[in-house]
């Protein structure tokens, strides 16, 4: 799915409400939300029960290496047992640290193009997913 340039947007950009030049010291939570619905749109989620999960085996890794990088046991305070795909998406949208926001986009994209881009056709055998990985890295 493409970006929509919606009749809002347009409306703000020829007000000049929206700035041309990209900042990277901080990740509006509108934006972090928008990118937290392609993240899940291209992960998807498990369809058939019994098979192996992929998308939270995705999760799993991109949770563990932060985990590591960071020096934690979890992402989000007091959240132990609650699954990788909550704790990755709780810590994208929650976290103070713009760059450690960042850190996430990366590994997940990363991920994307690894692990389901390059294996699609056997990745959508058993997980459902809403957007095709080079749509969703677009």
């Amino acid at each position: 799915m493409a970006i929509i340039d919606l009749f809002s947007k347009r409306q703000k950009r020829l007000r000049g409400e929206i700035p041309d030049v990209y900042t990277y010291d901080e990740l509006p939570k509108t934006a972090r939300i928008q990118i937290a619905h392609i993240m899940a749109d291209c992960i998807g989620e498990q369809h058939y029960s019994g098979q192996g999960n992929e998308p939270e085996k995705i999760y799993e890794m991109i949770f563990n290496a932060l985990c590591r990088e960071y020096g934690v046991f979890q992402l989000v305070p007091q959240s132990y047992g609650v699954d990788s795909k909550f704790q990755v998406t709780s810590f994208f949208l929650e976290t103070k640290e713009t760059e450690k926001a960042f850190d996430v986009i990366e590994l997940v994209f990363r991920c994307i193009e690894k692990f389901i881009a390059k294996n699609y056709q056997s990745y959508t055998r058993n997980t459902l997913v809403k957007l095709r990985p080079e749509d969703g890295v677009a």
